[in-house]
């Protein structure tokens, strides 16, 4: 019984070992380089922000508290005047 078995087992490991190393093609594939870009850039060309960027959402309210923000805020003011500065001193 045990030679019988291992005459079955010896058999099925022949025909997976046979049929395992058929033959294989690998599809064949694209240049890696066909989707890369000729050149890089560190920054992109965007356009310039807008200076009131809040207007376009059409809000009374955000156009209120981004008016008084920005009158009120006193370290954009000095900034402001630091520029100014310095523009003048160059």
């Amino acid at each position: 019984m045990i030679k019988l078995w291992l005459k079955y087992v010896t058999f099925f490991f022949i025909i997976v070992s046979l049929t395992s190393c058929t033959l294989y093609e690998p599809r064949k594939r694209g240049s890696i380089m066909s989707g890369m870009p000729g050149k890089f850039s560190l920054y992109e060309k965007a356009p310039p922000a807008a200076e009131k960027w809040w207007i376009s959402f059409k809000s009374p309210e955000l156009n209120g508290l981004m008016e008084t923000a920005l009158k009120d805020n006193l370290d954009i003011a000095l900034s402001g005047a630091r520029l100014s500065q310095a523009i003048a001193s160059a």
